[in-house]
């Protein structure tokens, strides 16, 4: 019994902590260097993934969205240039009309016919800077409505809804931009009368023509 108790005071007095190995508690906290690896590999793989699509995929969209644009671009130019066209005209010849001379024979002018003549002079005048003023302001307007980003947005105003019509949404994105740009340029070529403009130009453009192809024959008929 002593010889029991001999070992009790031994091996029963250990604490209990050291009777088996003690385990440390999992932590549910990432170590400080995967946050930044995760972050690296993200980056990584999004520049991979998008320099991978533009070469799949940008030049598709441009030979698609090419002819549009340009088309678009002519229109708004040629409507831009007929309206600048005009306003520069009218600021070239801002002075009072033409002077008329008088006739051969014709009396001396009495001085009731000069004042109706300045009075004319003066209306001529005023007439005109209102019409450059009207066209000078016509010319704001065009150049804000016939901005690109505004053409392609269908002219909707900063802060305005976009409605889209009913199917086109499964139209291709140049169709869509076509059907969006062409109502605003086509309101700007009524404006500036652009059928009436392209008759002129090529009317001139055939008189001077005919006009070359003379003084050609009438050469030749010279060296004959």
């Amino acid at each position: 019994m002593a010889h029991e108790n001999s070992l009790d005071d031994i091996f029963g007095s250990s604490p209990p902590e050291l009777d088996a190995p003690v385990r440390a508690e999992p932590s549910s906290a990432e170590p400080s260097d995967l946050p930044s690896l995760r972050r690296q590999h993200v980056t990584a793989g999004y520049r991979d993934g998008t320099s991978s699509s533009k070469g799949l995929h940008v030049q598709d969209g441009f030979d698609a969205g090419f002819p549009v644009g340009a088309q678009m671009g002519m229109r708004a130019g040629t409507v831009l240039g007929i309206i600048e066209g005009l306003l520069r005209g009218f600021e070239d010849r801002s002075g009072p009309g033409a002077v008329k001379k008088p006739a051969r024979g014709s009396t001396a002018p009495t001085a009731r016919s000069t004042e109706s003549g300045e009075a004319n002079d003066q209306e001529v005048a005023e007439l005109r800077r209102q019409r450059r003023e009207h066209i000078r302001s016509l010319y704001q307007s065009a150049l804000k409505e016939l901005d690109v980003q505004a053409v392609f947005s269908g002219g909707v105003k900063e802060g305005a809804t976009e409605v889209v019509p009913a199917g086109q949404g499964e139209e291709k994105a140049e169709t869509q931009l076509a059907m969006k740009g062409d109502p605003v340029i086509a309101k700007w070529e009524a404006v500036a009368v652009v059928p009436r403009w392209e008759e002129n130009m090529e009317a001139l453009e055939m008189k001077e023509q005919e006009q070359g192809e003379g003084v050609k024959g009438g050469q030749a008929v010279e060296q004959s």
